[in-house]
């Protein structure tokens, strides 16, 4: 571009350019602006309306359903029916020989069940023997290294029950008051047995506070002590692998806690692992934890949520069975990859992918 073309247009005025000028600025822009014009208006060509229409999208397929994460620890299999006709299913215990004890808390008995003999429609007097009956409205069941029964009682008494059916009282009061409502019981591997008092009396005829227990049977007469009262209506409870957690549902806060396990049984901490009624999932609401068990890689077990909870030990939720009415539950099964549940009065089975229990472990193998 020249400085004298752009001179005179400063001083005179500008004519049109025509092609062919020498103008350096009219021989460069002519072109394109006849371009951008020829675009832009084209004679006899009428402008483009827009549609009144609006347009309508292509149909797409619609999404697939999202596909729940597949459990890791239940078989996809429904559960199924054991037995029914119980009053008030509980406390059920599995043992090597195949055996599955189970107390009926308002039958006020004590049953034994052959789950693998084939039979079906399984109901009391038909598949579903008594062992005990009246049995002091037995809640929960465990068995001692004789083969004895011990079982926790809705009467305030913590009872031995022999093979051959002779009946041992070996707690009925604390500090001179009557234990209130024994519900569950274990019995670890140095012979204690440990259960949890679920009921409150007055403090005066009857102990007046929750609490967690433990017979010593070592001696020539059992001794009782307290080992915590920091629990609030204390159902299930089970020990870790290693014998120094101790696990407590409390019924009545819908929580889990865990207690440190020192030497000589001396009890600490009462952390919550869990707070059931806090869970966001399908079973958001009142949750009330009943039986706990601990299965072969340290996972606690527990009612709630509409079913089982498997619960990792940092207190997050890895699985969740479906089970209306769900209470108590135990391992067992051949391969130790079966969970037999109460729930109210029928025993259900689900099948396992992994081993909760060896078999080699269940009550009553030889050792």
């Amino acid at each position: 571009m020249r400085s004298g073309g752009l001179h005179r247009t400063q001083h005179t005025r500008r004519t049109p350019h025509t092609p062919g000028t020498r103008d350096g600025y009219a021989l460069g822009m002519t072109p394109l602006l006849a371009a951008f014009i020829g675009l832009a208006y084209q004679p006899g060509t009428p402008a483009a309306s827009k549609p009144s229409e609006t347009p309508v999208a292509t149909p797409t397929a619609p999404a697939a359903p999202t596909k729940a994460p597949e459990s890791t620890i239940f078989e996809p299999t429904a559960t199924e029916v054991v037995a029914s006709g119980l009053s008030f299913a509980e406390g059920p215990m599995y043992k090597a020989d195949g055996t599955l004890v189970c107390c009926d808390i308002r039958g006020d008995a004590v049953y034994s069940i052959k789950p693998g003999d084939g039979s079906k429609d399984r109901k009391p007097g038909s598949g579903v023997e008594t062992i005990k009956k009246p049995a002091g409205r037995p809640a929960g069941a465990a068995l001692d290294a004789k083969g004895n029964l011990v079982l926790a009682r809705f009467d305030g008494t913590v009872a031995r029950l022999s093979p051959t059916g002779e009946v041992e009282v070996l707690a009925d009061t604390f500090e001179g008051k009557k234990l209130n409502m024994p519900n569950d019981v274990i019995v670890a591997r140095d012979g204690s047995v440990v259960f949890t008092d679920f009921g409150k009396g007055d403090g005066k005829a009857s102990v007046g506070h929750f609490g967690v227990y433990r017979l010593d049977l070592s001696g020539a007469k059992p001794t009782l002590s307290l080992l915590t009262k920091d629990v609030t209506s204390p159902n299930g409870l089970a020990l870790s692998g290693d014998g120094k957690t101790l696990y407590v549902a409390e019924y009545g806060n819908g929580t889990v806690k865990s207690f440190a396990v020192a030497d000589g049984w001396t009890v600490s901490g009462g952390k919550a692992l869990i707070e059931l009624n806090a869970q966001t999932s399908e079973g958001k609401g009142k949750s009330t934890p009943d039986g706990v068990k601990v299965d072969a890689a340290g996972n606690v077990w527990t009612t709630g949520m509409g079913g089982l909870v498997v619960i990792d030990t940092g207190g997050k939720v890895i699985a969740n069975l479906k089970l209306a009415g769900a209470s108590n539950f135990c391992f067992g099964g051949e391969d130790g990859k079966t969970v037999f549940i109460t729930a109210g009065k029928a025993i259900h089975s689900a099948r396992l992918k992994v081993a909760a229990i060896d078999p080699k472990k269940l009550p009553g193998a030889t050792k």
